[in-house]
């Protein structure tokens, strides 16, 4: 949020800075639920208090962008869970083969980075700066075990966020492959990819 205020053609007035504030604000209220319902069993946090509430919201049992109460030897480092990010999309997000998801992906990308419209350029920064945020700060935090099975699918929910932008990245490899080729190569090439992607789900199904 701060990045796309500094990357603004003109200071925000007053009017906006309330309207963007409120939305942020109602963002905030389904929060609210957890005060008013009574929590089920098993469940960790005590928010039936407004003390409680706050501990919970900020995470403080756990800390913040940690996903474990307590300190795993057996936890990767920073470098090794953002190679386990990579090697999970390139296998699960990009389609296969992977490595043409990927190329589509980076030519995206470049796409974007190399547009002379603002518009574009400016959420391309943005999204970037996002992406390499959260990787490295999620990353450095989380703090269980990708090695054990249970541990690594609860990690892997966070995934979710990164690759959103990856998929954004995508949409735009794709908008510029057809923007380059004639309608029926560009049929082609997508019938191709969408029955290799078909059969390889197939294949992991099996």
């Amino acid at each position: 949020v701060p990045y796309v205020l500094l990357v603004l053609d003109r200071p925000l007035s007053i009017r906006w800075w309330l309207v963007y504030g409120a939305a942020f604000v109602l963002g905030l209220l389904p929060n609210l639920h957890l005060l008013l319902s009574a929590p089920k069993r098993n469940s960790w946090g005590d928010t039936t208090s407004w003390t409680g509430f706050v501990r919970h919201f900020l995470r403080q049992e756990y800390g913040m962008l940690q996903l474990s109460p307590q300190a795993n030897a057996e936890t990767e480092t920073m470098v090794e869970r953002t190679s386990e990010y990579l090697s999970e999309m390139l296998a699960t997000g990009m389609g296969p083969p992977p490595i043409l998801g990927a190329a589509v992906a980076l030519i995206g990308a470049i796409a974007m980075f190399s547009a002379r419209s603002r518009l574009v350029l400016s959420p391309a920064r943005a999204l970037l700066a996002a992406l390499v945020f959260y990787l490295v700060v999620f990353h450095s935090l989380a703090n269980l075990p990708l090695s054990k099975p249970m541990p690594r699918e609860v990690h892997r929910r966070f995934w979710i966020q990164p690759h959103l932008v990856v998929c954004v990245a995508f949409g735009a490899g794709v908008h510029r492959v057809r923007s380059v080729l004639p309608r029926w190569q560009w049929c082609t090439v997508l019938l191709a990819y969408l029955s290799m992607t078909y059969s390889g789900r197939i294949r992991q199904a099996h």
